[in-house]
């Protein structure tokens, strides 16, 4: 993740304590200085830090340098520091958007070219870093928010009647209080009028990321079930408060911060008859428009598919409807732990009322076919699979 230099600097500032000493002495000193801070006197305050240090300690104090520079007058490009300093050094990517941040910041800062004025929004309080990600419904960014001081995630969707779109999810979210549900803080409006969301930043590899890593080397998919649970009962927590996701799937699960993209999100007492979500990973009666809590039990059946074979339950053809899916679990590889691949099978069954009754139904299930201490849980897993290939 790109760190802006203000947060970098004080995020290693506590570091201080023995060895890195000399290192927090120099930004202190920096800091404490009424001066304008210059390229000299940078190398002589690393000059003072272990050369061990040097290469991360230099990102500090530039970036220190970059913003106190920048709000006290006008200051030289990032190039100019880099090229006195360290001649040759490619300049860092935390240090790239850093400088961004520092010379557009007021009363000194240079105004924007056209490129850099797409990255300003709401009058500048934020600014566009990097793009996560774009898809049909949009694109998401990380961004500044100059104001509060911190990161935030940006979504701008596209398409028409966007602000409605916003409303709606942020509507459908407001009743939730749990630290997996990644809403919408606020919504503004850049300067030509269109709608964007804000969000809590949500870092690190998406589910799908981590499903892939893990395959790839072979690795135990019950690794991956603690992170799943996790989200399995941020679901629960929006079920109970009459909320349905509707767009589960591994790329909406960051492992340790929560669940992404409530953006088709809707109330359980309001049924809209909309068509939303994944197919992958879509139950059959969500596709016709009559989805219900055990719709996203289908779609939680599928991401712990995924997790277990490394893949989506089933392509999706072109022409193939959800209710055309036949012996959708059947084809699982004998590898996958059995007593898990029972819950996720019957997670997966196409008729809703033979799932589990509510996403809480399956967290009890896996965690009870997994507790594989208990004699009644090995026997529970071995009947119940030879009663499903009866």
């Amino acid at each position: 993740m790109l760190v802006t230099l203000a947060t970098a600097a004080c995020a290693r500032a506590p570091r201080a304590a023995g060895r890195y000493d000399a290192w927090a002495e120099a930004l202190r000193a920096l800091r404490a200085e009424k001066e304008t801070p210059t390229p000299a006197r940078v190398s002589e305050l690393l000059a003072t830090i272990p050369e061990s240090q040097r290469a991360d300690a230099l990102v500090d104090l530039l970036g220190e340098s970059l913003q106190i520079a920048w709000r006290l007058a006008p200051a030289p490009p990032l190039a100019v520091w880099l090229n006195a300093i360290a001649p040759g050094l490619a300049p860092p990517p935390d240090l790239v958007e850093a400088e961004f941040v520092a010379r557009h910041q007021p009363p000194h800062g240079d105004a924007p070219a056209p490129a850099d004025s797409a990255r300003l929004l709401a009058g500048g309080r934020f600014i566009l870093l990097r793009r996560f990600g774009r898809g049909a419904m949009g694109e998401v960014w990380e961004a500044r928010d100059t104001t509060a001081g911190r990161l935030v995630a940006v979504k701008r969707p596209s398409g028409e009647e966007t602000g409605d779109r916003l409303e709606r999810e942020r509507e459908a979210t407001a009743s939730l209080d749990h630290p997996g549900v990644i809403a919408i803080r606020e919504i503004a409006s850049d300067a030509e009028g269109r709608p964007f969301a804000v969000m809590p930043l949500a870092t690190g590899p998406t589910l799908d990321v981590r499903v892939a890593e893990l395959h790839r080397n072979a690795g135990d998919p019950r690794a991956l079930l603690a992170p799943f649970l996790a989200a399995c009962d941020t679901v629960a927590h929006a079920h109970a408060r009459g909320v349905l996701h509707r767009d589960l799937k591994p790329a909406h699960i960051v492992p340790g911060a929560g669940v992404l993209d409530w953006g088709v999100s809707r109330r359980t007492s309001t049924p809209d008859g909309l068509v939303a979500g994944t197919p992958e990973y879509m139950a059959p009666e969500q596709a016709d428009g009559r989805d219900d809590e055990r719709s996203d039990v289908f779609a939680l059946g599928g991401i712990l598919f995924h997790i277990l074979t490394g893949h989506p339950p089933r392509s999706w053809p072109d022409g193939v409807r959800p209710v055309a899916w036949r012996d959708l679990v059947r084809s699982m590889p004998v590898i996958v732990p059995r007593g898990v691949g029972l819950a996720c099978r019957r997670a997966l069954a196409p008729n809703p009322l033979a799932r589990h009754p509510s996403v809480e139904a399956l967290i009890a299930d896996i965690r009870f076919r997994t507790s594989t201490g208990t004699l009644f849980a090995r026997l529970w897993n071995r009947t119940t699979s030879l009663l499903t290939r009866a």
